[in-house]
């Protein structure tokens, strides 16, 4: 500057101020600026720049345009609540604040909305930015859309193998059939398992190929549905829970199912359907259209009624034992390839299950028909020992008999004729009576010993047995006393002829009759039904005696076994042996105090056991 004395220079002075240090910083802010933007521009994450007070976007990367699907010309003065959807906004801006008021924060936000209406998820670091005394919100959004499908289909398959190793070990749990099948719906259809809304299994007939529906779970209809899967909401329930929660509903629910399940019947043999394919090739199939899928049967259609179902075979050791189907009737989800081969696997896993249930159940079975031979072998042997001990008894029985019977006769002979002879005043006829008495029943118990020991064959002939039966008890009219003991009938009009021997049905008849009547000491009334059942006639004598002990019951037609002071025993049991060579049975049913009922039942047509 120059120095001025009277109108004339006369020297003058400079000053100078070191900007190199200022340059330098302005230099090193450029830098920074350029590097901040090449950061910005080169980032792999999607970085805004909010207003904190407009909340409006002032800058953005490339990759935020890539995110949101909007230019960048078009971000610039959107509000960042634009890209959310409307029921998120509250939410953002309780998040906004929190940034606001701590100067920073990390968080998976609630997910971006692009520019074609579809979402991202994304991760946000945000922090307050001071920028040349401008406070700026920096907004980095990084999107996690497929590192959290990842993570959740990892989840999913985690789940779905703890679910496998579950069933595994509740199947492991029995070996019973039924309790096997229903394991396997229920860990088909529950939402702790597969969560298919319904599950079939089929069983396949090698003898005819054929798959036949055995049993089904799941509703049949949205109502159905929304009661059981309310009643199921109520509690949180394990796998375990759900089998159990499943056996107390069973007669509640699946009622409509399982009707449908019994009318599936799919012929395999000479067809290629898809559940032949799926048995032969032993491969599970996905049917996701089945209305129009030809190789669908259209009567499998109107049962299930469902345009989308899943198949797998149940495959144990390489064998086919059938199919397990599911679908989803009620919520209509889409069962993917995914679903398809988890389903595979636990079909794997259940059919072994249902080849050991199988296993189990027949040798169950096995045993218990060696249990059976075994007590048939043994009651044979003990009926061959009791069989050969009384015919050794009859036999010596039958001798001894013989032997006493001829003298018998004579001394019965003799002594009628002597009583016939005395006269009525003389005292010693009250004796010769009792022997008379004495003597007749000597020789009938004689002849039941000799009919015993030595039955004879029976004469058949077709005869009408309410004759014989009026016959005998026209018979008896001479034993009972008519005010104390009334025989009624009621015998079946137009009943068949029988094929019998009518005197050896007299026998057994008048035999039953005199029971009767000892039955009955202080009177009663007998009662004579005949009824015809399908090739059969029953006869029915019941009578209000005394009754007969269930301990004596079992004895009854045991040779020599008598309740009576007098008697051979023998009575019922050649009545049984007679009804036995007719090819019929006797039957009996008592209470003691209330009387007895026996019933003979004989064959119509020309059919006999002949002598046994």
């Amino acid at each position: 500057h120059p120095l001025m004395e009277n109108g004339a220079v006369v020297g003058g002075f400079g000053m100078a101020h070191d900007i190199t240090e200022r340059h330098q910083l302005e230099q090193q802010i450029m830098e920074s600026e350029a590097k901040y933007r090449s950061l910005m521009e080169n980032a792999n994450d999607a970085i805004f720049l909010v207003d904190p007070e407009t909340t409006l976007i002032i800058n953005a990367n490339q990759m935020a345009s890539t995110l949101t699907g909007f230019d960048n010309e078009d971000l610039l003065g959107k509000s960042i609540q634009d890209l959310r959807r409307p029921e998120d906004r509250d939410f953002a801006m309780d998040r906004f604040g929190h940034i606001l008021m701590h100067g920073s924060g990390y968080f998976e936000d609630a997910p971006i909305i692009r520019k074609d209406g579809t979402l991202v998820r994304v991760e946000i670091s945000a922090k307050i930015l001071d920028l040349g005394g401008q406070k700026v919100l920096q907004s980095i959004l990084r999107n996690v859309t497929d590192q959290r499908q990842m993570e959740e289909e990892l989840l999913r398959r985690v789940a779905q193998l703890s679910i496998l190793t579950e069933i595994t070990d509740v199947l492991q749990m029995t070996l019973e059939l039924n309790e096997v099948l229903s394991i396997i719906l229920t860990g088909g259809t529950a939402g702790q398992g597969f969560g298919f809304n319904r599950a079939f299994i089929l069983f396949l007939d090698e003898t005819e190929s054929v798959l036949r529906g055995q049993v089904a779970i799941g509703p049949s209809n949205p109502e159905e549905a929304g009661r059981i899967w309310g009643e199921l909401s109520q509690k949180e329930r394990t796998l375990r829970d759900m089998l159990e929660y499943y056996r107390e509903a069973a007669t509640r629910h699946d009622v409509l199912v399982n009707e449908v399940v019994r009318k599936i019947e799919i012929d395999i043999a000479n067809s290629d359907n898809v559940f032949a394919t799926a048995v032969k090739e032993k491969i599970p199939i996905n049917v996701p259209n089945a209305k129009k899928h030809p190789n669908v049967p259209k009567s499998i259609l109107r049962l299930l009624k469902v345009d989308a179902f899943a198949i797998a075979p149940l495959v144990s050791r390489d064998k086919v034992l059938g199919l397990l189907l599911v679908d989803n009737l009620i919520n209509k989800n889409p069962i993917t390839d995914e679903d398809v081969e988890l389903l595979k696997i636990f079909a794997n896993s259940s059919a072994i299950a249902i080849e050991n249930a199988r296993l189990v159940a027949s040798l169950e079975e096995n045993v218990q028909d060696l249990k059976n031979a075994y007590k048939e072998l043994k009651e044979n042997r003990d009926r061959l020992v009791k069989t050969e001990r009384l015919s050794a008894v009859g036999e010596v029985a039958a001798s001894v008999a013989h032997e006493i019977r001829n003298p018998l006769v004579s001394i019965g002979g003799f002594a009628r004729t002597v009583l016939s002879r005395m006269d009525e005043k003389d005292a010693n006829g009250k004796y010769m009576k009792i022997i008379v008495d004495e003597v007749r029943r000597l020789e009938g118990i004689l002849n039941e010993i000799l009919n015993y020991a030595r039955p004879v064959v029976p004469r058949f002939t077709e005869s009408d047995l309410n004759e014989v039966i009026l016959q005998t008890m026209g018979m008896m009219e001479a034993e009972i006393d008519n005010e104390s003991i009334r025989i009624d009938s009621n015998l079946q009009k137009n009943l068949p002829n029988v094929w019998i021997d009518p005197d050896q049905i007299r026998q057994v008849l008048h035999n039953m009759f005199r029971n009767a009547v000892h039955a009955m000491p202080d009177g009663g009334k007998i009662f004579v039904i005949t009824e015809q059942h399908d090739k059969y006639v029953n006869i029915e004598i019941t009578d209000t005696g005394v009754g007969i002990s269930e301990d004596n019951i079992e004895k009854l037609f045991t040779a020599f076994y008598t309740t009576k002071s007098t008697g051979s025993g023998l009575g019922l049991t050649i009545c049984s042996q007679i009804v036995h060579n007719h090819g019929g049975s006797i039957g009996v049913k008592s209470e003691v105090g209330k009387g007895t009922t026996f019933v003979i039942t004989l064959p119509l047509g020309h059919r006999h056991a002949g002598i046994s």
